[in-house]
C-alpha cells in the first residue's frame, strides 16, 4: 500500500511540470511558457538516454526574465508565418507520459492490455501464476467458486469456463484447453470407474504425500504434507459439484446434449445427486426425449421420493409426452388418409378410363400448380365428380395460363369464354372473341407412353406401334370426362395440357409438331 501511495504522489508531483505554475529564484522569474520549456530541457538532460546536460529552469538568459518589454523589431516579410509554417512536429515524450507508461504495465494500475507485451510481463504471469498455487483441491475449488460467482450473475458462458478449469485440474488437463463439443472426453469421463487419475490408485489410504496442482509452481521446502484421504474426498466433491453446474450452465445454454452428459458425469461419481438426477431429466425433455427423461426422473424418485422439484419434472414430462404422442398419431392419420386418397384417385381414373402417367422427370422441368391437383369431390369415393387441372398453351405466341379446376361434366368452350380474347391479343386479331370460334384445341396422345415403353425396351422404342406419339383434336363442346375416357389422350402429373392455336395457324402449327414428333 506504501509502494502505491509513493506512486500516485509521484504522478501528482510529476502533473504540476505542466501546470503554470511560476517558479522563483531570487530576483529572477520566469514566464508560463519559457518555463515548460526548460522543465522539457531538463528532462531530456536527466533521461539516461539523452546527451551532455542543460541548464536548469533557474538559469536560464536574462534576456528570459520578466523585465519591461522592449519594443519589438519590424517584421521581415520574408520571415515565415510560425502559425502558416504547415504542422508542428510531434514533441518528444515528458517524464509523466513515462510515468503513465511504467504505470500500465502494473496489473495493479493498468487501464488495458496489450496483447504483443502481456506474454512478456512478469508482473501478469506472477498473478497467473497464483491461480495455481496449493494443493489440486485448493486451486480446483478456486476455480469452482469463481464459476459459482459468474453463475450467480447469470454469466453462464464464463461460470461453464470456470467449472471446466477446475475439471481440467482434477483429471490433469491444466495444458489443455477443452470445450463445450469435446463430448469425446465428457463421454469417457462418465464411462471410467476412475475419473480422479493416477495420483489417487495408491491402495493404502493412511498414506500421505506431497499433492500439488500441476502446472502451479514447484512446491517450496516448507510445503505443507496432504492427508491423501481428505484430498481425494476433497476432489470428488469438487468434481461432483463442477459437473453438476456445468449442466446448470449448458441448460441455460441450451447445450442438451452436453448437460445430459455432464450431469451422468456427476450421478456416476455420487448417485446421491438430486441435481444431478433433475438437470439430466430438464435437458431431456427439453430435446423432446421423455422416454429418456422419464428414465432419468424414475431414477432420481426412487432415491428422493419426497422430492418436489423431480415430482413437478415429471408431470411435464408426462405431459410433453402426451403431446408428442398425439402429434405423432395424427400425423400417421394423416399420411394414412393420404394414402387412401391416392389409391382412390387412381381408382376413379381406372373406372373411367383416363390414362393417368407420373413422370420421373426432375421438379424443375414440372410445371408450378400452386395448389392445383386432381382430386374427387369426395376423396375417398372415386364415383364422386373428378377435378383436373388444365394447363392452356398457346404455342404460337409462346404463352401459358393455368386453371386450377376443370369439372370433368364442364367443357372447354365453358373456360375459354372467359380467357379470351387474351391479353396480348389486341382485338382478338389472333384468337378471336370470348365464342372460342377463332381457336382450335388440340392434347397430345401418348407423350408419356411413349417415354416409358423406350424405357421399359432399352430404349429401343415401343413395339406394334405402342406408345407413339401424336395430336388429337378436342371438341370445345365436349366436356372434359369424355374427351379423357376415349384412351388417346392422357393426364400426366395430375394435369392436363391442352394446346390453343389459332385456325389461321394451325396448318403450319400442326405440320412443326408432326416434324417435331418425327412423324413428317
Amino acid at each position: 500500500m506504501a509502494d502505491a501511495q509513493s506512486l500516485q504522489q509521484a504522478a501528482e508531483a510529476s502533473l504540476s511540470l505542466n501546470d503554470d505554475i511560476p517558479q522563483s529564484n531570487g530576483a529572477h522569474s520566469t514566464s508560463p511558457s519559457e518555463s515548460r520549456a526548460a522543465a522539457q530541457t531538463q528532462a531530456k538532460a536527466t533521461r539516461p538516454n539523452g546527451a551532455n546536460t542543460t541548464t536548469s529552469a533557474t538559469q536560464t538568459p536574462s534576456s528570459s526574465t520578466s523585465h519591461a518589454p522592449a519594443s519589438a523589431p519590424p517584421a521581415d516579410p520574408s520571415t515565415p508565418n510560425p502559425s502558416t509554417a504547415g504542422p508542428t512536429p510531434p514533441s518528444a515524450p515528458t517524464d509523466l507520459d513515462i510515468l503513465l507508461s511504467d504505470l500500465n504495465r502494473h496489473p495493479l494500475f493498468m487501464t488495458s492490455l496489450d496483447p504483443d507485451t502481456a506474454a512478456s510481463n512478469p508482473e501478469l504471469d506472477a498473478i497467473r501464476a497464483l491461480a495455481y498455487e496449493g494443493t489440486k483441491s485448493e486451486v480446483a475449488a478456486n476455480f469452482r467458486n469463481q464459476g459459482n460467482d459468474l453463475a450467480k450473475q447469470k454469466s453462464w458462458k464464463d461460470a461453464d469456463e470456470f467449472y471446466i478449469k477446475a475439471l481440467d485440474v482434477i483429471e490433469g488437463r491444466t495444458s489443455q484447453k477443452r470445450t463445450n463439443n469435446d463430448e469425446e472426453k465428457q463421454k469417457k469421463v462418465v464411462q471410467e470407474d476412475n475419473t480422479l487419475g493416477g495420483d489417487f490408485a495408491n491402495p493404502n489410504p493412511s498414506e500421505t504425500i506431497d499433492l500439488f496442482a500441476e502446472g502451479g509452481p514447484a512446491p517450496s521446502s516448507s510445503s505443507q504434507i496432504i492427508d491423501i484421504e481428505a484430498e481425494t474426498a476433497q476432489l470428488r466433491a469438487v468434481q461432483r459439484a463442477a459437473h453438476t453446474n456445468r449442466a446448470l450452465c449448458n441448460l441455460h445454454l441450451q447445450n442438451h446434449r452436453t448437460a445430459v452428459l455432464q450431469a451422468a458425469a456427476a450421478l456416476k461419481l455420487d448417485p446421491q445427486n438430486l441435481k444431478a438426477y433433475f438437470r439430466a431429466a430438464s435437458a431431456l425433455l427439453a430435446i423432446d426425449k421423455p422416454a429418456f427423461a422419464l428414465q432419468a426422473v424414475d431414477a432420481g424418485l426412487s432415491r428422493f421420493p419426497e422430492s418436489r422439484e423431480l415430482a413437478d419434472v415429471r408431470k411435464r414430462i408426462r405431459e410433453r409426452d402426451a403431446f408428442l404422442r398425439k402429434q405423432e398419431e395424427q400425423r400417421r392419420e394423416r399420411e394414412t388418409r393420404r394414402i387412401r386418397e391416392a389409391q382412390t384417385l387412381r381408382k376413379a381414373f381406372a373406372d373411367r378410363g383416363i390414362r393417368s402417367v407420373t413422370t420421373t422427370g426432375s421438379r424443375d422441368a414440372k410445371p408450378d400448380l400452386e395448389d392445383a391437383e386432381a382430386r374427387l369431390a369426395d376423396p375417398l369415393d372415386e364415383a364422386s365428380e373428378l377435378v383436373l387441372p388444365v394447363l392452356l398453351l398457346y404455342p404460337t405466341e409462346g404463352e401459358s395460363e393455368l386453371i386450377k379446376g376443370v369439372k370433368e361434366g364442364e367443357t372447354l368452350g365453358e373456360h375459354l369464354a372467359y380467357v379470351l380474347p387474351v391479353p396480348w391479343d389486341e382485338g382478338g386479331k389472333e384468337f378471336g372473341g370470348s365464342d372460342g370460334s377463332g381457336v382450335v384445341c388440340f392434347m397430345e396422345t401418348g407423350a408419356s407412353s411413349a417415354a416409358a415403353s423406350s424405357e421399359l425396351n432399352g430404349g429401343r422404342g415401343g413395339e406394334g406401334g405402342e406408345g407413339k406419339r401424336g395430336l388429337v383434336k378436342v371438341g370445345k363442346k365436349m366436356n372434359l370426362g369424355d374427351v379423357l375416357s376415349d384412351g388417346r389422350a392422357e393426364v400426366t402429373d395430375g394435369l392436363c395440357r391442352v394446346y390453343v392455336v389459332p385456325v389461321r395457324k394451325v396448318g403450319e402449327w400442326v405440320e412443326e409438331m408432326k416434324r417435331r414428333m418425327g412423324r413428317a
